[in-house]
């Protein structure tokens, strides 16, 4: 459902509507949150060991390896900017926050419960160009701090913040193909989607009362005499 941008707050001051940021201003919000987010990510990495938790399962290991699902797992990055572009406005800041939240969460867990993932090997992969791929990767993205995943947590942001719309299916359908990617291409385990998922779903509630506190603020100190 889409919320309306004038209504009556606690103070008895309507509701000053959010700033709309046009395409290019979004994507410029959006790059930098992403950007923001994988260099502390890169920090935390530096930061803690390999060695830890491990949430490999039985039904991991029944889990095929398809490399062909690394265009859908690189496919997250694309579906970020694309879905940013399609929020009402309010949630299009909501799920900027939403995103913070969940970064912040996200490096607690690393802290605390430091994980790793056993990746395939490369030389295993026929195809010259895929095995490319999966050898970068794996150059830039160590196999640990795992859980939870980042990549799962930070598509399910938004896609739950275009639930209501026509579309949603469609984006809740691109998700899951993302979340399972990360399985496929044995980025991450169950757990660490699941833990995403989780992430995702706390970062947006939590994320409720802090726009609604920014809200009121924005709307009193609008009325404030000059």
């Amino acid at each position: 459902m889409i919320e309306p941008e004038n209504m009556q707050t606690s103070n008895g001051f309507p509701d000053k509507p959010w700033p709309e940021p046009g395409l290019v201003v979004r994507s410029i919000l959006a790059t930098g949150t992403i950007l923001f987010g994988l260099g502390v990510y890169k920090l935390v990495q530096m930061g803690t060991t390999s060695q830890g938790y491990h949430f490999e399962s039985a039904w991991d290991h029944r889990l095929p390896f398809v490399p062909e699902m690394i265009v859908i797992y690189i496919g997250c990055f694309p579906f970020l900017f694309l879905t940013a572009t399609q929020m009402e406005i309010s949630r299009f800041w909501r799920a900027l926050m939403t995103m913070l939240l969940v970064c912040a969460g996200s490096w607690v867990c690393f802290f605390l419960f430091p994980s790793s993932v056993t990746r395939p090997d490369p030389g295993t992969i026929e195809s010259e160009w895929l095995r490319w791929i999966f050898v970068r990767l794996h150059e830039i993205d160590d196999p640990h701090n795992s859980f939870p995943s980042l990549h799962v947590s930070t598509t399910w942001v938004c896609a739950i913040a275009l639930l209501g719309r026509r579309s949603s299916g469609f984006w809740i359908f691109c998700a899951i193909l993302i979340s399972l990617s990360t399985m496929l291409v044995e980025q991450h385990t169950i757990a660490d989607v699941l833990g995403g998922m989780g992430m995702a779903a706390l970062g947006w509630t939590a994320s409720e009362p802090i726009m609604n506190r920014i809200q009121k603020y924005r709307s009193r100190t609008d009325h404030l005499p000059a």
